[in-house]
């Protein structure tokens, strides 16, 4: 069956799955995500060589924050495209992403539904990290948020001198 004409839910084969699990079930298959992406997060994980998909984090333990996309990014634009596509469509470097691959390293997809932890990758996301790490600034940037809220990621750039 075609991808238009074949979708996949929660309910299929019997069996009742999570969003995500239905989600990563049609990444898998040739299939569309018919299921509600509604609480569905996901991030690409960097595989090194020496780690493996038991042992494997989403992101250093240095890191305080880790932001994730939200479901229907995963089910929308970023659907079935590969690893360096979604990569370079999200602002990282192409240098990076290919001296990572010629080491061996791999990206996987990881999905999971939210338990209440997740820190989407938008503007409310941001201002809960600023909130949380950096209260101390929280007073003296809150008369801004709404410009950058409203200012595309082009212009932001642009003023950042990039």
């Amino acid at each position: 069956a075609s991808r238009a004409s074949h979708a996949v839910s929660p309910a299929d084969n019997h069996q009742t799955l999570g969003n995500a699990a239905a989600l990563a079930h049609a990444w898998r298959s040739d299939v569309t995500c018919s299921s509600s992406t509604d609480g569905v997060y996901g991030r690409l994980a960097c595989v090194r060589p020496d780690s493996d998909l038991a042992t494997v984090t989403i992101a250093s333990a240095s890191r305080r924050v880790v932001f994730v996309a939200d479901g229907s990014s995963w089910a929308g634009r970023n659907f079935r495209r590969g690893a360096r596509d979604i990569l370079l469509r999200n602002g990282v470097e192409a240098a990076w992403i290919d001296g990572e691959l010629s080491h061996g390293t791999r990206f996987k997809l990881v999905l999971f539904d939210d338990d209440g932890t997740v820190w989407p990758a938008d503007w409310e996301g941001v201002q809960r990290a600023v909130a949380v790490y950096h209260p101390k600034v929280v007073a003296k940037i809150a008369k801004h948020w709404d410009a950058v809220r409203n200012t595309s990621w082009e212009e932001l750039e642009g003023a950042s001198g990039q």
